[in-house]
């Protein structure tokens, strides 16, 4: 319809606007607001707004199992399984009124196996053909402006109808006193669909090479990820393999071969990960990612990223699931490392010295306490302080 006056709203809604020009004046860009109406939160909100049928259309929609998805689970054929990206708008309107972005961008599903659950979780891309090249923001409370190329609003994955804060929880607990450990940042918010409420959701970082060089502090060029041991994500997986070659074929009580471990892996991100993995009782263990950096002012050593830690606090592990290969079937192939440097009296020495610190310090009942409850208080809705209303 053409705007000649005003526009009546009674419920929440998306308006999105263009001048289309004339012989005399080039069509303008499509303006992009949300309005929500008589809602109240307290998180930063987060709304896309999108072509209904790009998500929900039986047969084609991102969001759908579509004709391919009827088969044994994990469905592999369905809609949203398939790497599509869609153009979409973002909104942020920050817990502070005078903050917010509204930008064109990328819209995918995002994740592993959680791409079957009824809630899912997305991907936001910022690139030319969708919108701006980078978001230049503070979207993580961190006091000045960065830009991203990818940001993920996760929807709690496997503890989606559980307490939906056991990632966020063991993360931002290990990173505390672990600072070669890469964790992502992550902020609790309230996501609308076109102007659809949608859930909680956390906006996070991405992992990927503009996550690996800003916490390394090097070229983006220049970064090496590999994944579960086996997928190259970024560069070339030789000098990895090699790493795991040299690790099966050698003898780590030698001070030779410990010593040339020693300048390929940073041991405490190494450690600190694995504790973090026995501490949370995860069981989905193949999560963990390998960054290296190649350029010649980095330290060209392999470091640890901790992340999705939804599975865990469910059942008991014995210590040899997350630190022995050959004793715990399929999943001993990510202990490989840390197996192998254990049988060396040094390492050994440095492990415990890790562990009585992570011990006294960062699971002691006081701290974790401390972590939890800022946590919730991020998120649950407090009687002490006043709440926009929309």
């Amino acid at each position: 319809p053409v705007f000649k006056d005003s526009v009546r709203i009674d419920t929440s809604t998306v308006i999105r606007a263009f001048c289309e020009g004339d012989t005399l004046s080039m069509r303008s860009n499509i303006t992009t607001a949300t309005y929500i109406l008589n809602q109240t939160h307290d998180l930063p909100i987060v709304s896309v707004s999108i072509n209904k049928d790009e998500l929900f259309n039986p047969t084609t929609g991102i969001y759908m199992p579509g004709p391919g998805g009827g088969g044994e689970y994990p469905h592999k054929g369905a809609n949203y399984w398939k790497k599509l990206t869609k153009k979409a708008h973002v909104e942020f309107y920050d817990t502070d009124a005078t903050k917010s972005f509204s930008h064109d961008c990328g819209f995918a599903i995002f994740g592993g196996f959680s791409r079957t659950l009824a809630k899912k979780s997305f991907k936001l891309k910022f690139k030319d053909e969708y919108g701006p090249d980078r978001l230049d923001y503070d979207v993580f409370n961190e006091g000045k402006a960065r830009k991203f190329k990818n940001l993920v609003l996760r929807s709690g994955s496997q503890d989606m109808s559980g307490v939906m804060v056991r990632d966020e929880f063991f993360t931002s607990l290990v990173k505390e006193n672990s600072p070669n450990l890469l964790v992502q940042a992550y902020r609790p918010v309230a996501l609308y669909v076109n102007a659809q409420y949608f859930g909680l959701y956390y906006i996070r970082e991405k992992i990927d090479k503009h996550f690996a060089s800003h916490y390394l502090k090097v070229p983006n060029d220049s970064i090496n990820i590999i994944m579960s041991l086996i997928y190259n994500e970024e560069g070339p997986k030789t000098h990895f393999q090699s790493l795991i070659n040299y690790l099966k074929t050698h003898d780590l009580t030698q001070k030779e071969s410990f010593e040339y471990i020693k300048n390929l892996v940073d041991f405490n991100g190494l450690i600190d990960e694995k504790l973090g993995q026995i501490y949370s009782g995860n069981t989905d263990v193949g999560n963990i990612r390998y960054i290296r950096s190649t350029d010649q002012k980095s330290d060209k050593k392999w470091h640890f990223v901790f992340y999705d830690v939804d599975l865990s606090w469910t059942t008991n592990k014995p210590a040899g699931f997350y630190l022995r290969a050959g004793a715990e079937g399929a999943v001993s192939m990510h202990n490989i490392i840390i197996d192998k440097l254990l049988a060396n009296n040094e390492f050994r020495q440095l492990f415990l010295e890790r562990l009585s610190m992570h011990l006294h310090k960062t699971f002691s009942e006081k701290n974790a306490t401390k972590v939890f409850d800022n946590l919730i208080n991020k998120i649950k809705r407090r009687r002490n302080i006043k709440r926009r209303k929309i």
